[in-house]
């Protein structure tokens, strides 16, 4: 995804509770990079090259001190590279090949389009199908709303929910089926009108058009795209991703050292951003992309049903766009860049990018966060493929891009010295609950407050900021570092609600206390 005007215009995620899972979904348009100059692509020259990009990956590898890289390019419809590096557990010697499983995160997204694209050549549904007509029992907030949304909006993030709604649901650890029930109770604003990213409106939409073909999301990805493509380690659920002896854990820079401290389940948006597959296999699936829907001379996928995944939908900004799952801009050409990318911020970063009218596409995954070092890797590619020179040095033009926006995240909320002191802990201690959250509790322990927000069973220390303000810090995909309590005290002095601020971005922060007997 190489987005930076869509970053720029975006809030910067902080402690304060907006997703900075949007990363790389969304980020860098090809402002900067090589791909705004329209460059002819050369097999020989790729054979020629290989040495001099494999001597900056390493390199690359050891400034950021990213334990693992997977590589893949096409040339002229032809797969001429694909490779792994480095390791995939730090500390333990395992090398990472091309057959290494990598979570993907939005990268899953053109790969649920594509999915879906089989269906509507099969006129199994059609791209504008309405939702209620597939799903009749998701619903949103406007009725008019629920009415008309089709599989082409929630594909292309335009159907008016906020920006990532659901995602604090599913760090709270709500199944799949509560978190898009609870979507009814999102805002709506601009329906068909603005550019927000909805992991789970996306998966919605893959739902419902599993519902219709009468199969699950897991059997239709098998029967649609896995089975026809070869594409044998790929998944679409996290405990195949996790028992594939060969999988690349995810890590996270603590104090400059690269450490495997998390697990990433994305099973409850698995459309959206929960699929894992090697390096080979996604080679694949970009061959199927950049041939217009053939693989091994077999039309699997009618050319123009799949091209309809490529054009834009929604305007996000300055040659910057989004289509049914693929984020698009245009070069000096006029030639379609489809590109997307995706972050866990445990641990994983990937991105893709293609020219299908070129015969071109190139991937690279690793199995750590924060870090820009895979754009960097596709900038260098491209400058050597153009030039035989390296331009720039690439790698900490995006390491310091990347860090700029997402890094650092811990930093950025700084608590307030203590004002006033609290109020007696009891004022506070109490079970409270939320219609879009469900519930919480207030609980004491040797003489501290805890929240807990089911059914998440974790409770989090709440550290007195101000007189009935305080601060919780969590370190899940979503709710990631620390974020004001702010408690509201009635006539007889005890706390009647809370403002979570990390959950309040739409307006849907406030617990309420249980009143007696209720």
């Amino acid at each position: 995804m190489s987005l930076l005007n869509h970053a720029l215009r975006q809030p910067k995620k902080t402690n304060h509770g907006t997703p900075k899972l949007c990363f790389l979904a969304l980020i860098f348009p090809l402002l900067f990079s090589s791909f705004t100059n329209a460059a002819p692509f050369s097999i020989e020259q790729t054979h020629v090259i290989l040495p001099e990009l494999e001597k900056q990956i390493e390199a690359g590898m050891k400034r950021t001190r990213v334990p693992g890289i997977a590589v893949g390019i096409i040339i002229n419809n032809k797969v001429v590279y694909s490779k792994g590096f480095g390791e995939r557990k730090i500390g333990e010697n395992a090398p990472i090949t091309a057959d290494t499983v990598f979570q993907v995160a939005s990268v899953s997204k053109p790969l649920t389009s594509t999915v879906i694209a089989a269906l509507v050549g099969e006129n199994v549904l059609q791209w504008n199908s309405k939702i209620n007509q597939l799903d009749p029992q998701f619903l949103l907030k406007d009725p008019w709303v629920s009415s008309e949304v089709t599989i082409e909006d929630l594909l292309s993030h335009r159907s008016g929910l906020p920006d990532h709604a659901g995602d604090i649901l599913e760090d709270l650890g709500f199944d799949q089926k509560t978190i898009l029930h609870q979507l009814r109770l999102e805002p709506i604003t601009e329906f068909r009108k603005n550019y927000k990213y909805t992991n789970f409106g996306f998966t919605e939409a893959a739902l419902a058009a599993a519902k219709i073909a009468g199969v699950s999301w897991d059997t239709l990805v098998h029967q649609k795209m896995l089975n026809p493509l070869g594409m044998a380690s790929t998944s679409t659920n996290f405990d195949t991703f996790i028992n594939n002896p060969n999988h690349a854990d995810l890590h996270v820079m603590e104090e400059g050292i690269p450490k495997a401290l998390f697990q990433r389940n994305p099973d409850a948006q698995t459309p959206a951003g929960g699929f894992s597959m090697s390096m080979n296999d996604f080679c694949k699936w970009m061959l199927l992309q950049i041939s217009e829907g053939k693989f091994n001379g077999k039309q699997l996928i009618p050319a123009d049903t799949l091209k309809q995944t490529h054009l834009p939908y929604i305007t996000r900004g300055p040659n910057s766009f989004y289509g049914l799952g693929w984020n698009i801009s245009y070069n000096t050409k006029d030639e379609a860049i489809l590109s997307h990318a995706g972050m866990f911020s445990l641990g994983a970063i990937t991105t893709v990018k293609i020219i299908p009218s070129k015969g071109f596409g190139i991937a690279v995954f690793a199995n750590a966060a924060v870090t820009g070092l895979p754009e960097a890797i596709i900038d260098i590619f491209m400058d050597l493929q153009r030039t035989g020179q390296i331009e720039k040095d690439w790698v900490p033009i995006w390491e310091e891009r990347v860090q700029a926006l997402f890094g650092h995240e811990k930093k950025s909320f700084n608590p307030i010295k203590i004002r006033s002191e609290p109020l007696p802990n009891n004022a506070y201690v109490g079970s409270y609950a939320n219609e879009y959250y469900g519930e919480a509790n207030v609980t004491e322990k040797n003489g501290k407050l805890y929240l807990t927000v089911r059914p998440m069973e974790e409770s989090f220390p709440l550290n007195p900021l101000n007189r009935d303000v305080f601060s919780f810090e969590s370190n899940k995909e979503t709710i990631n570092g620390m974020s004001p309590v702010l408690f509201t005290i009635d006539e007889t002095g005890i706390a009647n609600q809370f403002l979570l601020e990390a959950f309040n971005a739409n307006g849907l922060g406030i617990f309420k206390k249980h009143k007696p007997g209720s």
